[in-house]
């Protein structure tokens, strides 16, 4: 396994499970959230990413993988990357900037949360960018081109 996300094979597995469970689905969602920061390992994401559009021509049907990122390494060309891909994603929040920066530190100790929002609000298409707070207990899409925050 690199670093702590699935590796191919597993999520290959798990997708070939879902769809011979499930095999009348309208509509699969493949969740690659987890332990760790997903984008940790990009070249995965895609090569599942690409698995999933196979699926999906085979099947006739939606086939989408999906992720929570921690926001600090979703630059404007990564946030590209993966909307070209059909990839969907989230970014994970603790509250508001104090909770959050009380939380979540980057490795000079250093809270995130102003650095996540300033990477969401770079990100050119934020029509469909998921966002889940902790603090407030619910998770929200957002379908409009205004911050995600408060």
């Amino acid at each position: 396994m690199t670093g702590r996300i699935i590796p191919f094979e597993k999520a290959k597995d798990f997708l070939d499970k879902m769809f011979s469970t499930f095999p009348n689905g309208k509509k699969y969602f493949g969740d690659l959230s987890g332990k760790g920061e997903p984008l940790m390992n990009l070249p995965v994401i895609l090569k599942i990413a690409k698995y999933c559009q196979d699926k999906s021509d085979e099947l006739n049907v939606e086939v989408l993988p999906t992720f929570v990122c921690n926001g600090t390494l979703l630059s404007p060309i990564v946030a590209e990357i993966l909307q070209k891909n059909g990839i969907l994603f989230g970014v994970s929040l603790d509250g508001d900037k104090e909770t959050h920066d009380l939380y979540r530190k980057d490795k000079n100790g250093e809270g995130t949360y102003s650095e996540i929002i300033h990477n969401v609000l770079q990100i050119k298409n934020r029509e469909y960018i998921g966002c889940t707070t902790l603090k407030l207990g619910f998770s929200f899409y957002s379908n409009s081109n205004a911050p995600v925050y408060n």
